[in-house]
């Protein structure tokens, strides 16, 4: 264990830093499928749509990470809801589409 902490010693801050907050993010990717209940599942093709699945979780998680990259307790935080925040906006405009969608779909009957 204590080699492993010599090496990291010697690695530029730059080089440390980017490690920091990549560790947090694959934490944070792990902690936010812990917990939303999800199972850990490999990327797939489902009816000729990609899901991502936890590869998905991880990319979104290590990009959060970085973005915020002040400690690594704000990246740990940023990898977390990262996620669950973009699931979120995506939620709101696709309601926002299915919503406008209805709207004209209404017009178009009362002609």
């Amino acid at each position: 264990m204590s080699g492993w902490i010599e090496a990291v010693r010697l690695l530029s801050p730059e080089v440390r830093s980017f490690l920091c907050y990549t560790v947090a993010g694959g934490l944070g990717a792990v902690a936010t499928v812990a917990l939303e209940r999800r199972p850990i599942v490999p990327p797939r093709v489902r009816r000729g749509a990609l899901h991502l699945g936890f590869a998905g979780t991880l990319v979104i998680s290590l990009v959060a990470a970085h973005a915020v990259d002040h400690a690594f307790s704000t990246a740990l935080i940023a990898a977390v809801g990262g996620g669950a925040t973009l699931r979120r906006l995506k939620a709101a405009i696709d309601g926002g589409f299915e919503r406008e969608h209805r709207r004209l779909d209404g017009d178009s009957d009362d002609e």
